[in-house]
């Protein structure tokens, strides 16, 4: 079941604890109309959520299995990686709309495998690094190597989801608007506007 609290109490100590227990949503009622704006459009997404796939890559079992507990509460298909070698692979076999990337792997670093990934200009999908390490270099490195947002191990779950929701969304959009425009552009070669 698919928990969202409605509720007129702002105690961010109750909400901090019941996202660690698997709420999809946490929304005060403050006016009336936004919040079932909000609902309807979390319900929406959390429907469109079934046809993103987001790979994890981390060395960590508990982490991916953590990660993937928390995007499954909004319907992602989850994928996950022990190494940077297999998510390479991954990468190379499936569509993915966005990437979690651990920079503390066995095999190799998180910043070769961004390279790596970047050598294919194909791989326009949103990489979002997760360190325990904050280490000002690290993030400098992997901002300037293609990443577009930074989550500090351990995880704020709240923090993750609505940071993961936005790429995803962000990502979706900008392949529609792509889509759109090549369409736009194949009816005018056509000689049809």
């Amino acid at each position: 079941a698919k928990i969202i609290v409605l509720t007129s109490a702002m105690d961010v100590k109750l909400r901090d604890k019941i996202f660690k227990h698997g709420i999809l949503d946490y929304l005060y009622k403050q006016n009336i109309k936004k919040t079932i704006l909000d609902i309807d459009s979390l319900i929406k997404n959390v429907e469109r959520n079934s046809l993103s796939n987001v790979l994890i890559i981390d060395d960590s079992k508990t982490i991916r299995w953590k990660i993937k507990a928390i995007l499954g509460l909004r319907n992602y298909n989850v994928l996950g990686a022990a190494t940077g070698k297999v998510g390479l692979e991954i990468i190379e076999k499936e569509k993915i709309d966005l990437l979690i990337l651990d920079m503390e792997l066995g095999d190799m670093h998180g910043l070769e495998v961004l390279s790596q990934i970047k050598l294919n200009p194909n791989n326009k999908f949103p990489i979002v690094a997760l360190s325990g390490s904050s280490e000002e270099d690290i993030v400098r490195k992997a901002l300037k190597g293609g990443v577009v947002d930074f989550i500090h191990k351990p995880v704020i779950v709240e923090e993750f989801l609505l940071k993961s929701d936005l790429w995803v969304d962000y990502y979706r959009q900008s392949k529609e608007l792509e889509e759109y425009k090549n369409n736009l552009e194949n009816r005018v070669e056509d000689g049809i506007s």
